[in-house]
């Protein structure tokens, strides 16, 4: 069970920042998730002992008063994604009495199993994920969307937790990161910036430094904007969706990925491939690779011959800040992400060194 409360939430001084929908593109490096409408959620669930619980509401006025302060300089978060009627182009604007939307619920959630790692109904976590206002319709028929909406669940004698929903077209996860961390410093400063030892990183707007020589922005507008009118609604996640599924969390410990890496790095040394440093990202997306394909395979008990010469996929997001082409800085906000696609034949995929082969082709 779930009650909830819900406040209007803006910056404590305000700014005006109309702003393109997308930063100009360079032919390589583009805001990939920006090229269709989706929306993500991002939890965090904060424990508190039982004895000390009255602590979340001590807590609570802190949590909006440095969320205030923080958007103050991540402004976009409380702006809208304008889409009006072409030929006019989608932008964000934000104005004087654009706030964000700040639910404070109350749950009845088991906590601890919130939190272990052990598989869980799916339907555990929906009444604690905020929902997106769907879009309001001004004159001419421009809609107005809400980019980003925060919950705050208490979970009495346990803790709470903070979940945001919010729009991939204003910002991608490193900006989402930058936002949190800055929230989370100012809320363990009580929103006294002066008291931190470090002063904390800005966020930059400067989108202008990215470049489009070829023209990527109109391109992907006009496929944003050619959506059905039901389409660009901009849904959130659908809590009834899922109503059979199971959610748990698989951990690798810091002595497993060193021991993965170095079994593969071993075993391209002995295949004269001359591949010596393998990443974390590239065992552990060749580890969940396979066994997801060899679980498939084994749903089905075997694979049709024609099957395993076809091939396989895996498409994965790349961070382009520190790329010589845009160098822009480490604090953008913004979408700056490329598309990156490899492939492998199945059966080398599905075969005795496919986590090998995967981590090379990666």
């Amino acid at each position: 069970m779930t009650r909830a409360a819900q406040v209007a939430f803006s910056a404590v001084s305000k700014a005006h920042f109309p702003q393109p929908l997308f930063p100009s593109l360079s032919s390589t490096f583009h805001g990939f998730v920006a090229s269709s409408p989706c929306n993500a959620s991002s939890s965090i669930a904060l424990p508190t002992p039982p004895t000390t619980s009255s602590k979340v509401q001590t807590a609570l006025p802190i949590l909006k008063y440095s969320l205030s302060l923080t958007l103050q300089h991540f402004f976009l978060f409380a702006a809208n994604l304008i889409v009006p009627p072409q030929p006019r182009l989608s932008h964000f604007r934000y104005l004087d009495d654009n706030s964000l939307s700040f639910t404070v619920a109350e749950s009845t959630t088991d906590f601890t199993l919130l939190t272990s790692d052990s598989p869980q109904d799916v339907r555990n976590w929906h009444p604690l994920i905020p929902t997106l206002s769907p879009p309001r319709v001004e004159q001419h028929g421009t809609r107005v969307n809400p980019l980003v909406v925060i919950q705050v669940t208490v979970l009495p004698n346990s803790g709470f937790s903070i979940c945001l929903t919010f729009n991939h077209l204003v910002g991608d996860g490193r900006s989402l990161h930058h936002f949190m961390k800055f929230w989370a410093s100012l809320c363990k400063a009580r929103g006294d910036m002066a008291s931190l030892g470090t002063p904390l990183s800005l966020p930059s707007h400067e989108r202008d430094r990215v470049k489009d020589p070829k023209g990527l922005k109109l391109v992907y507008l006009q496929e944003l904007e050619n959506h059905e009118s039901q389409s660009m609604e901009l849904t959130t996640i659908m809590p009834d969706v899922f109503t059979d599924e199971v959610r748990s969390t698989l951990v690798l410990s810091r002595e497993q990925v060193e021991k993965l890496k170095k079994w593969v790095s071993l075993k391209c040394v002995s295949n004269d491939s001359g591949l010596l440093h393998i990443s974390t990202f590239e065992v552990t997306c060749s580890l969940i690779w396979v066994c997801m394909i060899r679980s498939e395979e084994s749903r089905v008990n075997r694979v049709a011959q024609d099957s395993c010469d076809e091939l396989c996929y895996l498409v994965f997001l790349a961070d382009c800040r520190d790329s010589p082409e845009i160098s822009l800085p480490s604090t953008y906000f913004g979408n700056c992400l490329a598309s990156c696609i490899v492939s492998i034949k199945r059966h080398e995929l599905v075969g005795e060194n496919g986590i090998v082969e995967v981590a090379k082709v990666i």
